[in-house]
């Protein structure tokens, strides 16, 4: 089917990368600080997303169930075709992956391992070296921040919509997610998804099935 070939393609494009000096620090009220990098309650949960991938123009949908463990950095993913055929079943625990399912080609531990990284980009919290923030006139709250030598910057509007986007240290554009209201349960309605590596990249469109805060993850990641 057309959607292997394009998830295939999607994780396994390379990004190169140069190093150039980056900001300092920024010495930022605790206050801001919450506003840019907010805690989080519950640190696990489970979620179920409709997903259109896009690439170079090519089209898939399919069903993507997310489990996490933000405290522990633990995920399992889940991905099915519109059939509810499961085509890969994976964990990664704190970079470790391991494939409990896998069709051709989702058994690339390369494709694991971008899916995973995206995973953690759209859902997980935000850190790193807050290098800059502030309130603007409107109410948007503006953040940008250092992790891992890449340059984040987040814009928060006062309607709830937030953009984040990534730069490699030449602040050339890696990817951006857009997270549209309304919130459900704590759970962003859509979200969209746009990476750019390579000569084309890729889009990922999720939509909100279901989606629940767990207070015990005990036996989710295990095959």
């Amino acid at each position: 089917m057309k959607y292997w070939f394009l998830l295939f393609i999607l994780f396994l494009v390379p990004s190169c990368r140069t190093m150039t000096p980056l900001p300092h620090t920024a010495v930022i009220s605790p206050s801001l600080r919450e506003k840019c990098f907010p805690a989080v309650s519950q640190s696990a949960f489970r979620a179920v997303h409709v997903i259109h991938a896009t690439i170079r123009g090519q089209s898939s949908s399919f069903i993507g169930v997310t489990i996490a463990d933000i405290s522990t950095d633990r995920i399992r993913a889940t991905l099915l075709n519109i059939e509810g055929l499961v085509l890969m079943d994976a964990v990664d625990d704190k970079g470790k992956i391991t494939l409990y399912q896998s069709m051709q080609p989702f058994n690339s531990a390369r494709f694991a391992g971008g899916l995973f990284d995206d995973i953690r980009f759209m859902f997980f919290p935000p850190h790193g070296d807050l290098i800059d923030a502030r309130v603007k006139a409107d109410g948007t709250v503006a953040c940008t921040w250092i992790d891992h030598g890449d340059v984040f910057e987040k814009k928060a509007a006062v309607s709830g919509e937030t953009m984040i986007k990534e730069y490699d240290s030449d602040h050339k554009i890696i990817r951006r997610v857009r997270l549209s209201p309304p919130i459900i349960k704590g759970f962003y309605k859509d979200i969209r998804m746009d990476a750019y590596y390579g000569s084309g990249g890729y889009s990922l469109s999720l939509e909100l099935l279901e989606g629940e805060h767990l207070e015990n993850v005990d036996g989710l990641f295990a095959p």
